[in-house]
């Protein structure tokens, strides 16, 4: 019976519970948005200096 490892182990599952509702609220509400590329208009990440699929420069 270890209680200090169990209470840990609950808070790391209301984290992420509540990570998970909070994420599924912003997909609802539409608050998220993804990056889309100026050149191709497809969804890419803004911490490359490319777009992986055009190639074109991203711009911030």
């Amino acid at each position: 019976m270890n209680v200090v490892r169990d209470l840990i182990e609950f808070l790391f599952v209301v984290a992420i519970g509540g990570m998970a509702v909070s994420s599924i609220r912003r997909i609802k509400a539409a608050s998220i948005h993804p990056y889309l590329c100026s050149a191709c208009e497809r969804p890419t990440a803004r911490g490359y200096a490319k777009c992986r699929h055009c190639g074109a420069p991203v711009e911030e």
